[in-house]
């Protein structure tokens, strides 16, 4: 949530609420799910507070820097190859292009071939 990415939660919470947002806290120990809909599709009128401890198991916890390097290394990579080739080439015109040279050497024409 702090960079700003949807993930999903997995626990349940105390009550039946759908289509709520989700801020966290100034210290980013409390996830606040706040507004959404009851079980009776009425407006959902108190909001939830969690710990963010207990919305992750600690082994998932354990890969978030593994997670956080691997995406770094991708963004590199991603970065570098934009800058070896900056501009995209078009590999369907080309061969539109090769092709029309083959047939007017050809002396082939594509009307003729009607």
């Amino acid at each position: 949530m702090k960079d700003k990415i949807w993930s999903q939660c997995k626990i349940t919470l105390p009550m039946k609420i759908s289509s709520p947002f989700a801020i966290l806290s100034d210290g980013n120990t409390n996830v606040h799910a706040i507004g959404g809909f009851d079980a009776n599709y009425g407006t959902q009128k108190m909001h939830v507070s969690v710990n963010v401890e207990e919305l992750f198991e600690k082994s998932e916890l354990l890969k978030l820097p593994e997670m956080y390097r691997r995406i770094i290394e991708l963004k590199n990579e991603i970065t570098k190859i934009k800058l070896e080739r900056p501009h995209k080439i078009s590999i369907k015109k080309e061969r539109l292009n090769e092709d029309e040279k083959e047939n007017k050497e050809n002396g082939i024409e594509w009307n003729e071939l009607e």
